[in-house]
């Protein structure tokens, strides 16, 4: 869940109420899974009051993304950097790509477990490092 919109106050029953999901789908999971879910449970609370209106919009649907591990740009990464290779199975726009290009790869500065939260950081050294590396990648 990301955002929750509605009502005006607290002792006032709000007339309408907006939630805005994001799921991003591992590889292997359907685009529309979390929004089929949706759809079953919004279709059973109309059951219980059928003066409910619910409306679900999708504003996009993309599949999951991986890379293989022993792809060519991912050993040239390795070999750069000097650093293993860490994989996390993530969806990003990243498989929008795919149609046009042989390796598509997410490579940047940062940790993953710390991205998208109230602790995100990227250290400067680890930004210098990927600006680095992948000005190598480019002129090569």
């Amino acid at each position: 869940m990301g955002t929750i919109r509605g009502g005006a106050a607290k002792n006032i029953i709000p007339g309408s109420c907006e939630f805005l999901v994001e799921w991003r789908p591992i590889p292997g999971q359907a685009a529309d899974r979390v929004l089929g879910h949706i759809g079953q449970v919004a279709e059973a609370i109309k059951q219980l009051d059928p003066r409910l209106d619910v409306r679900i919009e999708s504003l996009r649907q993309q599949p999951g993304f991986e890379t293989s591990a022993d792809a060519s740009l991912v050993s040239r990464i390795v070999e750069d950097s000097g650093r293993p290779a860490a994989s996390f199975s993530f969806a990003s726009e990243a498989s929008l790509f795919r149609s046009i290009a042989e390796e598509v790869v997410v490579f940047g500065p940062g940790d993953m477990r710390t991205a998208h939260s109230d602790r995100e950081f990227v250290p400067v050294a680890e930004l210098e490092s990927a600006v680095e590396i992948l000005t190598r990648l480019m002129r090569s």
